[in-house]
């Protein structure tokens, strides 16, 4: 479907940016700062969904590639 722009040392660095927000946003999340980690947490998820798919919007909008 999408032609994959992403390489396998920007996926692993998104799979461990999005991991990490998306525990941060939880944490956030229980200690009663909502907003703030909701959006971590959507931030997390897209970091994850871009690194599982290894397609990303803006690289491809930018033109960008590190795929191998």
């Amino acid at each position: 479907m999408f032609e994959k722009n992403a390489g396998g040392v920007d996926r692993l660095v998104r799979a461990a940016a999005g991991t990490s927000l998306l525990a941060a946003g939880a944490a956030l999340c229980a200690t009663r700062r909502r907003p703030t980690g909701a959006l971590a947490a959507v931030a997390g998820l897209i970091l994850l969904g871009t690194a599982v798919a290894g397609w990303c919007p803006i690289y491809k909008t930018l033109g960008i590639s590190t795929a191998d």
